[in-house]
């Protein structure tokens, strides 16, 4: 049986997992790398009753989340079903 990850005063910690639509691919790998991170480092989940992005706000802070509809690293759209920047343009230019 698996032990879960827990902080030093034995709170959970989600530290590699991730709330992610199915078949959900990362704009880019900053934002793919925060979907799997704890909630005291930067962390993006999907939130499936809201249906958008969210940045999580640690339990032990009151909880809940900032609402991002934009990458903060690249700048792309978020949605459900988001693509790497550089596979969706047809012209292969980055975005600004």
């Amino acid at each position: 049986m698996a032990r879960a990850n827990k902080h030093t005063d034995g709170t959970p910690c989600p530290e590699g997992t991730a709330l992610l639509p199915s078949r959900f691919r990362a704009c880019c790998d900053f934002f793919e790398a925060h979907t799997r991170a704890c909630y005291f480092d930067l962390r993006f989940e999907w939130w499936t009753t809201a249906r958008g992005w969210f940045v999580a706000v640690a339990p032990q802070a009151g909880g809940g989340g900032v609402a991002i509809h934009y990458c903060p690293n690249c700048g792309s759209a978020l949605t459900a079903k988001a693509r790497r920047a550089a596979a969706s343009r047809k012209d292969g230019a980055e975005r600004p």
